[in-house]
């Protein structure tokens, strides 16, 4: 399966509808899909409905596939899709038809099952932003979740590392294909065996654009129960994703800020909205009481319903 869906990924003319249809329609009819690739046209045209110009440049693909699937086993990187049994469920469930059907991974892959919390903010957030931003991950992974975030610069390489570092776990959600994933020595010294996963929805191959940037903010909420936004300016990929996680219903949390610093302006566009806000405790720590409340009661609710199902 693994080969045929490179094959696929690397065809001219297939994107993500036609191999989302692929691996659906391979899940759901138990389809015979050889473990070293398609050889024949014509079982693509009759079994995935590909046109012949398709299934012949997927056909065409093999050598590059079985070339680049030897790439990743060497790099100890993995799949997943749309049918497999290691697929985020929540994340399917949450993104609907704009899930990615396909995930490449590198690390603890059992990370995919554990919730998360999702961590945003800005490249250049400030010194009092990147302090919140270890405090609140500090938390998260003392609470038992991990934290997702983006792999960037500033709020998410804070974060990770801020997990890491506190022995809790962390997903990275990157914004290009997985053999092109930037090597940050700040976030290597902390990394195991177990803490961490590096996860691509993008050809293994793509580079960094600015417009995957914004399509992978989608996956960091699908990969989380909730959402912290520490620093949004007043447009961009933060803003956007503060937005998103209020258009798709999942908890969204906001440093309020007394004295605003110029990289936060979005967040109390965000706060009014409808973001739940995140302010000090006596101490002068963010008190993140309320968002794992909230957590800690969908997953009440999840056992209750799964209870009831398998009475």
């Amino acid at each position: 399966m693994k080969i045929a869906i490179l094959q696929m990924m690397l065809s001219k003319g297939i994107g993500e509808v036609a191999l989302r249809h692929f691996c659906e329609t391979a899940s759901r009819r138990g389809c015979h899909v050889p473990s070293d690739g398609f050889v024949d046209s014509q079982v693509l045209c009759e079994e995935y409905n590909l046109s012949e110009v398709l299934a012949k440049r997927v056909v065409d693909q093999l050598g590059a596939a079985r070339q680049l699937f030897a790439r990743l086993q060497e790099g100890h990187i993995d799949m997943t899709w749309i049918g497999h049994p290691a697929f985020p469920k929540h994340a399917l469930m949450l993104l609907g038809r704009k899930m990615p059907p396909v995930l490449f991974l590198k690390g603890n892959c059992t990370l995919l099952e554990f919730p998360g919390v999702g961590f945003c903010g800005s490249r250049k957030a400030s010194e009092r932003g990147l302090s919140i931003t270890e405090l609140c991950a500090n938390q998260v992974v003392n609470r038992g979740y991990s934290v997702v975030s983006g792999y960037a610069t500033g709020v998410d390489e804070r974060a990770h590392c801020a997990a890491m570092r506190s022995n809790g776990r962390t997903i990275m959600v990157l914004a290009e294909g997985i053999l092109h994933r930037e090597e940050k020595s700040s976030v290597q010294m902390f990394e195991n065996a177990v803490n961490h996963l590096y996860v691509s929805q993008f050809p293994p191959n793509c580079p960094w654009f600015a417009h995957n940037a914004m399509r992978r903010n989608e996956l960091i909420l699908g990969l989380s129960k909730a959402m912290i936004v520490i620093e949004a300016g007043d447009r961009g990929g933060s803003l956007a994703a503060g937005e998103s996680s209020l258009a798709y219903k999942e908890p969204l949390f906001v440093i309020d800020y007394k004295n605003v610093p110029p990289t936060a302006v979005g967040n109390k566009a965000l706060l009014k909205k409808g973001a739940h806000p995140i302010r000090s405790n006596m101490r002068g720590t963010p008190s993140l009481d309320f968002l794992f409340q909230q957590m800690e009661t969908e997953q009440e609710c999840n056992t209750e319903i799964q209870l009831q199902l398998s009475l």
